[in-house]
């Protein structure tokens, strides 16, 4: 098993694939990123979120950062409620590309909490996600269209609150672009 607190180098790029982490603390992610059938381990500290490490003094160049994970598994440890996952665009100029498919998010606080602010700078993907006994599954936070993202297939199960939804003033619907949300 593996600790990591964050993640940052001076590689464009990481690709790992049937990986397996304990994350005790904040896995900040700031390069190119693709995970594929990896599983994420979280103490009840443990949390993911995307941009440049504060003790680094650039790591990000020109462009947004890509980040796919597909196949993996969020949870965490001995069932304990873990933190969550945390999509900034609201801290860096180019937000990040993030993109999860075939994938659960299991046992969090909070299992995506997306914050952003009056520009919306980032793009997301969540494709077949299923969001399982989370306090909040999906929490959208600050005042952007809903258009920008693309929710396909999710399934929201076992949980106290499925989506929370926080200050849409365009008055958007925020679910009418997405197809196939479940609540169980």
């Amino acid at each position: 098993r593996k600790q990591l607190n964050f993640i940052f180098c001076q590689y464009e790029k990481f690709d790992f694939e049937n990986k397996i982490w304990t994350i005790d603390g904040n896995l900040i992610i700031d390069r190119h990123s693709k995970f594929k059938g990896c599983t994420f381990n979280f103490t009840e500290n443990g949390s993911i979120s995307f941009g440049k490490h504060p003790s680094v003094t650039s790591m990000i160049g020109p462009g947004p950062i890509w980040v796919t994970f597909e196949n993996c598994t969020f949870i965490g440890c001995n069932d304990d409620y873990w933190q969550g996952i945390t999509y900034n665009v609201s801290s860096v100029d180019n937000g990040p590309v993030l993109s999860i498919i075939n994938s659960t998010i299991k046992n969090a606080e909070t299992g995506l909490k997306i914050l952003t602010t009056n520009r919306f700078n980032g793009r997301l993907n969540l494709n077949t996600v299923t969001f399982d006994n989370n306090n909040i599954g999906a929490h959208f936070v600050g005042p952007f269209s809903m258009k920008e993202y693309i929710l396909s297939d999710c399934q929201f199960k076992n949980g106290d609150i499925g989506i929370q939804v926080d200050d849409f003033p365009r008055n958007d619907d925020p679910l009418s672009t997405h197809r196939a949300i479940i609540f169980d």
